[in-house]
This record gives C-alpha cells, structure tokens and sequence, in this order.
C-alpha cells in the first residue's frame, strides 16, 4: 500500500493554532465601537434637533404669512372708527324702551298734574342722537346676508353620494351606536319570542 500523498498546505493548517488576540487589543476594539455607537447616537440626535428647529421654523413662518393675510383682510381703521361704539340693534331696543319709560313716565305725570290741578309739559323724549344711528342702520333681511353655523356649512358641501358613505362608515364602524346584547339577553328575547308565538 502505497501512502497517499501529503498536500503541504494541509498538514501546515491542521497543525496551527488558532490566532491569538490579546485582552488589551479586544478592550481596544470594543471601545472603538461603544465610541462609534456613541458618535453615531449623537448625530442621530443632533439631526432630529436640526430637524424639529426646521420644522418650528417652517411653522412660525406660516403662521406669520397666515396672520399678515389676515391682517390684510382686516377693516380700516378709518371704518372701524366710523361705526358707533354700541351695535344698531343694541340701540333700536335701547329706543324702544326709552319710548316706553317715557310713555309710563308721561302717564304719570299727567296723572300727577291731573292731581294737583295744573297742566305740566312732558317732552317726548325724541333723542336726536337715535334717529342718526338709526338712519346708518341697514336691516339683515335687506341684504343677501344670512347667518349660517358651521354645521350648516358642512352640510351643504356634502353631496348625497358623500352622505351615504358617511353614513354607511357611521352604521359599519361607529362601535357607540351598535347596540351591545349580551348572550342571556339574547337568549331570553328568543325564549320570549318563541312563547309568544305558541
């Protein structure tokens, strides 16, 4: 028999150790990987910080061109100081019941004067001031103006379509409004359906 041959890279492998590594270069190694985790923590923070001041930023912009739109669409001065301090219908009722104290007042004075046996004037009334605010004073049904609440609005954008969707979405998925039986009551209605049928 014949030995095989000897391959000179096999008896070299099987012979050799494995490499040694030394505590002090694997202490090394791992803490150049804690410093690396360590770094790439910080600028994972540091790039959400950038990010949350970009994002602040982009907010207060907006909400500076939201409030110079609005501020645009804001009254003049000029027409702001034009209309009276107390709104027109503040003033119609404030009318109103100066005419009525006035009346009641008149009534009794001419009750008094009838009283004492001498005729006293009693004015009107008639305040100047009313009839100017009155004259500026333009009705709500004269105009196209209307009131209308927000959930009037809402509705009005919705088509027909939109509304049975919503609807729909409401019965299927709106858990508040599906009523919740519990099996005994369940059971109990058909035992009471069943006796009522016999």
């Amino acid at each position: 028999m014949e030995d095989p041959p000897i391959n000179a890279f096999d008896s070299s492998s099987d012979d050799e150790a494995p490499e040694e590594i030394s505590v002090n270069s694997s202490r090394q190694e791992r803490v150049a990987q804690l410093k690396s985790i360590q770094k790439a923590n910080r600028e994972k923070k540091e790039e959400e910080r950038e990010h949350r001041r970009r994002r602040n930023e982009m907010f207060l912009m907006q909400k500076e061109r939201k409030l110079q739109e609005l501020s645009k669409r804001k009254l003049p001065q000029d027409v702001l100081e034009g209309i009276p301090a107390k709104s027109s219908k503040i003033i119609a009722k404030d009318k109103e019941e100066n005419k009525l104290s006035e009346v009641n007042e008149s009534e009794v004075g001419e009750a008094k004067a009838e009283e004492m046996g001498s005729g006293s004037d009693v004015s009107n009334g008639e305040d100047e001031g009313f009839d100017e605010a009155s004259a500026d004073f333009i009705p709500l049904g004269s105009t196209n103006l209307a009131v209308v609440t927000e959930n009037q609005v809402s509705k009005m954008r919705l088509n027909t379509v939109q509304q049975a969707l919503n609807f729909k979405e409401s019965r299927l998925y709106n858990q508040k409004l599906i009523p919740r039986q519990t099996t005994e009551e369940r059971r109990a209605k058909a035992a009471k359906k069943k006796a009522n049928q016999r």
